[in-house]
């Protein structure tokens, strides 16, 4: 029996743990899908110049509307052939549900590698250290969560203790990409304030090049207590629910480990699965559209129709060369330098970001390796920070083994679409310039001409985007009575007593940057209020 179980030992989770775990009294259970490395980290984990896509993700596969108009030419063919390898080279293996013959979600689907391990995504994300901007906050409030306006946040922007870190030294390509952005008549600006347009240095969750994840930074100095039970290799299937006095009171969860079906008890459940499992987990335990969950073979207890909606992710694409001979070298950091601006369309925040990435392992993404026939790529990554469009997540059955289904919808709104376009003519006028095309051997699937033709640079945009890795919104926070709110703004699930959401899931709006500091920050907001709920209770 357990005070309080902590479903997800990610980002967010280790936080919870850490915190509440300082009170002696109070026993902690947290339980990870992924592996745990309490003594010694692996080296791929520790290695912050680029993220870790395999070996400790997630299986997961977006499914993508397919696209009724025909290529418009053999570049665009070969575009489509190119990406569609993804497939080939990386299968999705016997528990992730291949996507239907016809109909929404055929054909296309491309790999989501969100981190199984304890730490979760800032164990094996790019080391991104950004903290969502004021604007970012005033649209949480606007939506009904004035616990989360900036007056409410900005004193908690030190408490989430991971160090940034500036690369000191830009390798070649950065400083050529740097001086690039300057000549067009970007200035200089710190990433780590404000919203202004320019170029500046990526503050990194790093040290000295070592990746910091909260696994390191919260869980290692929480794991000598007592009162902390930490336990990896454990793969949550359900929540289990009592009605009680009619509303919906947790009991303790059902998960697996070792091939054998483990019951826990708890008197208080906190969900910090993150924006794809969290929401998977409480359909399996009877809580979504009632409907939804009856066609996954569930039993409906509680009709919440906003449990998997409002899915949110970066849409990224980019264009991408093979460097010249010694333009850069392997093991140099992959990103150190991004540039933030307007687009025509752009309201208070910037919302086009272009990251120079060099020094790429094209290994990592096999279909980039097969288009440029070279083991190292450059390019320039275009993201909108700001997205319109909305995804799902719902489940194929009732099984806690099989993954759950991801519908990201990107660019399905067509004034993101128009935003990436001009994002992507802006990243190859970059390119052009002088001191990056002389780095350039050549440059893969892009041309002039698709730059000049708005039906190619679409056609070219909508075959190659994908989702940053950055998940949201689908647990909504929001006032109650709000149909597709789930949570109300602390994190506390309606129609349940005893369980709270602690993670990127209840993000209405999808911050303009990064995720993984806002995930610390809600982690930390959340994990004092329960703190404070429980010695309340015994006062």
């Amino acid at each position: 029996m357990y005070d309080t179980i902590i479903l997800g030992g990610g980002t967010a989770g280790l936080v919870v743990a850490a915190r509440l775990s300082e009170d002696p009294d109070h026993q902690v259970l947290v339980l990870e899908a992924g592996p745990d490395y309490p003594d010694e980290i692996p080296a791929d984990l520790l290695d912050a110049t680029s993220p870790v896509t395999s070996g400790h993700n997630w299986d997961l596969q977006v499914h993508v509307r397919e696209d009724e108009t025909a290529p418009v030419s053999e570049t665009m063919a070969r575009v489509a052939r190119v990406f569609q390898q993804a497939s080939r080279h990386l299968p999705p293996g016997p528990n992730v549900p291949r996507p239907p013959s016809t109909g929404e979600g055929a054909g296309r689907r491309f790999p989501y590698p969100m981190g199984k391990v304890m730490g979760g995504g800032s164990a094996i994300n790019g080391g991104l250290a950004f903290h969502a901007r004021p604007e970012d906050y005033a649209l949480w409030a606007a939506a009904g969560n004035d616990w989360w306006s900036w007056d409410h946040v900005a004193p908690w922007m030190d408490r989430p203790a991971i160090e940034t870190e500036l690369w000191g030294g830009m390798t070649r390509v950065q400083a050529a990409f740097a001086e690039t952005c300057r000549e067009r008549g970007q200035p200089a600006v710190d990433l780590r304030e404000g919203t202004a347009s320019g170029v500046g240095v990526i503050p990194m969750s790093s040290r000295q090049g070592r990746r910091v994840s909260t696994a390191e930074l919260y869980l290692a100095p929480a794991r000598r207590r007592p009162n902390l039970t930490v336990r990896g290799g454990c793969l949550v299937d359900r929540i289990v629910f009592e009605p009680r006095g009619g509303t919906l009171t947790a009991t303790g969860v059902e998960a697996l480990a070792c091939g054998q079906r483990h019951r826990f008890s708890g008197g208080r459940i906190v969900l910090a699965a993150g924006a794809i499992h969290s929401p998977a987990l409480l359909l399996r335990s009877g809580i979504g559209a009632a409907a939804e969950v009856a066609r996954a073979g569930i039993a409906p207890l509680l009709d919440l129709p906003g449990v998997g909606k409002n899915l949110i992710d970066h849409p990224a694409s980019g264009i991408w060369g093979v460097p010249r001979p010694g333009a850069c070298a392997l093991g140099e950091p992959v990103h150190q330098m991004m540039s933030q601006q307007r687009s025509s369309a752009a309201g208070a925040l910037c919302d086009l970001q272009l990251f120079m990435l060099s020094a790429l392992p094209a290994k990592k993404m096999p279909p980039l390796q097969d288009v440029l026939g070279a083991d190292v790529a450059l390019g320039i990554s275009v993201v909108l920070a700001t997205p319109g469009s909305r995804g799902r997540v719902e489940l194929a059955d009732a099984d806690p083994a099989r993954s759950p289904r991801i519908f990201l919808n990107l660019l399905q709104e067509s004034g993101d679409l128009r935003r990436m376009m001009e994002g992507m003519r802006a990243a190859w006028s970059l390119l052009q310039g002088e001191r990056l095309r002389s780095r350039i051997e050549r440059i893969a699937l892009f041309d002039q001409s698709v730059i000049d033709s708005d039906t190619l640079l679409e056609k070219v945009i909508r075959t190659t985007v994908r989702g940053a890795w950055h998940p949201v919104g689908t647990l909504r926070m929001g006032r109650e009575g709000d149909a597709a709110a789930v949570t109300d703004q602390h994190g506390r699930l309606f129609g349940c007593a005893n369980v709270t959401v602690a993670d990127g899931s209840i993000m209405p709006v999808l911050p303009s940057v990064p995720t993984n500091m806002t995930c610390i920050l809600i982690a930390e907001r959340v994990a004092a209020r329960l703190r404070g709920s429980e010695q309340e209770s015994r006062s």
